[in-house]
């Protein structure tokens, strides 16, 4: 008769507990996704473009809290589907760096008399880029957005916010990027203006890029993507890692 009781208390509480649990489980907060369908549809552009060349003034800021920005260098980058580019970063204070596709391999070129040249095997996308077209290094988001809408998933970190938010002068999207992290990308009306890296992961300050010009589908010279490496300077060949 005891264990008969001892029984039925405990399947009371266990039963008990259910509604409770559901009603947490339904009060938990929806994740704001509310900047998603704009940023779906920039991606859904971006990824119509067959040629492009993008001119992105970057500006950094030592901390989110100081005012102003401050010129880091220019970034030209030319485009041409599937897989061809070339990206030539002029640092204010650095001799800067090159990276070309041909589509079959790919070309860093530190831009030094005394660098030494790498050759690789061409990247799959922008979005999951960790070498030097990665946002963390010398490339940028704007580059993600050329994956289009495939790259998505790849570019945003699942189960995070999107945030939409109306301004003055341009619209803002939040979202955490997978490589960059915190992003806040600025649009009129779909067309983007501006993304600001908002931290990048484990390193302070901000960083800006300003797309200042953009000539889109338009013919670009086959030299463009050449990656034959410099005659005369050092070359480490990586294409079979």
């Amino acid at each position: 008769m005891t264990k008969s009781y001892h029984v039925s208390f405990v399947l009371f509480c266990v039963l008990g507990l259910v509604p409770c649990l559901q009603a947490q489980a339904g009060d938990a907060p929806k994740v704001d996704r509310s900047g998603e369908p704009v940023l779906r549809q920039i991606l859904e552009g971006w990824g119509k473009i067959e040629t492009a060349h993008l001119v992105i003034e970057r500006s950094t800021r030592a901390r989110a809290d100081e005012i102003g920005w401050e010129k880091d260098g220019t970034i030209d980058f030319w485009f041409r589907r599937p897989n061809q580019f070339r990206m030539v970063y002029n640092e204010l204070f650095s001799s800067g760096i090159q990276v070309t596709s041909d589509g079959k391999q790919l070309l860093v070129d530190p831009l030094r008399w005394d660098g030494q040249q790498i050759l690789r095997r061409p990247m799959a996308d922008f979005s999951s880029a960790t070498n030097e077209l990665s946002a963390r290094r010398t490339g940028s988001v704007f580059f993600s957005l050329l994956d289009g809408p495939s790259g998505f998933e790849r570019m945003v970190s699942a189960g995070t916010t999107i945030t939409a938010t109306k301004g003055a002068v341009y619209d803002e999207i939040e979202f955490t990027h997978r490589q960059a992290g915190r992003v806040r990308l600025l649009h009129s009306q779909g067309e983007v203006k501006q993304i600001i890296v908002l931290a990048l992961p484990g390193q302070g300050g901000l960083v800006q890029d300003v797309l200042t010009t953009a000539t889109l589908n338009r013919p670009l010279a086959e030299t463009l993507f050449s990656t034959s490496p410099h005659k005369g300077l050092p070359v480490r060949d990586e294409t079979e890692n």
